[in-house]
């Protein structure tokens, strides 16, 4: 991805979250992030065989990580901001021992980096990462490289759909609404530094890690209902969780719902 006319370059792009990785941390405790991270937990177990060595690329708070690891997993951590490492590092050694984890920092281009990587995986995770990364489909494929047979790949990204859905609902603006589906794109980063940036093109991503030897196992719609939900404060109340899990996993393999949500879950496995 060269530069997006009229957006953010990929740099900018790449770059949004940098500095940020405490407040990014701090933002992730919201419920409405925490239903994201059970909900992918929740999608992907199933496919997970027990005692797994795993790679998260991407890490962010470490909240996929700190999952794993305290389910029996060994995992790595791997990130091109060494801030996100520090933060998640710090995560899991709070919750389980040193020998289930190790971290690593990626030089750039990631999907560079991954290609030089020599080791092979039971599980590679990558979740709202492509949004962030210029070569999209080299990307998916490198993660692809790092996967053993019989091994999974999971991926999570923005759907862009539900972008303008959003904005009708929580602003009541059709101009903010024109301006959404006009665009077309994805807004990333965090508030006080947010980059415009196309979506993903999911077709070419799944051809892509198709063509390397995988299977689609699994796709799901990550959290339907909470972005038109706009009673914030009521998302704090003891039950909204749990209540909230169960209504969306039972939305979330449902086409209808699926083609709105704000994240799509592809899991695929490797042949052989």
């Amino acid at each position: 991805m060269s530069a997006w006319p009229g957006r953010g370059k990929a740099s900018d792009v790449a770059g949004s979250l940098r500095g940020r990785a405490s407040d990014y941390a701090t933002m992730m405790r919201e419920p409405w992030h925490q239903l994201r991270i059970e909900l992918v937990w929740r999608t992907l177990e199933p496919f997970v065989r027990p005692s797994s060595k795993w790679l998260d690329v991407g890490c962010g708070d470490g909240s996929l990580a700190m999952r794993a690891a305290i389910s029996g997993h060994t995992i790595r951590i791997a990130d091109v901001n060494p801030d996100m490492v520090a933060v998640a590092t710090d995560a899991l050694r709070g919750v389980t021992s040193a020998r289930s984890w190790e971290s690593l920092v990626l030089h750039e281009p990631a999907e560079a980096a991954l290609g030089e990587h020599a080791e092979f995986y039971d599980v590679v995770t990558a979740h709202n990462v492509l949004e962030y990364v210029a070569n999209r489909t080299g990307f998916a494929r490198a993660l692809a490289g790092r996967s053993r047979p019989g091994g999974i790949v999971s991926l999570l990204v923005a759907n862009p759909v539900a972008v303008p859905l959003t904005t009708a609902v929580r602003t009541q603006d059709p101009r903010a609404l024109l301006a959404d589906l006009r665009g077309q794109g994805l807004r990333l980063g965090m508030p006080g530094k947010h980059v415009a940036a196309p979506p993903v093109d999911t077709t070419a991503v799944v051809d892509e890690i198709v063509a390397a030897g995988f299977t689609p196992v699994g796709f799901y719609g990550i959290r339907v209902f909470n972005e038109v939900m706009t009673d914030e404060h009521r998302k704090h109340e003891p039950g909204w969780l749990t209540d909230m899990v169960e209504a969306e996993l039972l939305a979330a393999e449902r086409e209808e719902y699926r083609a709105i949500a704000r994240h799509h879950h592809l899991v695929f496995r490797r042949e052989g």
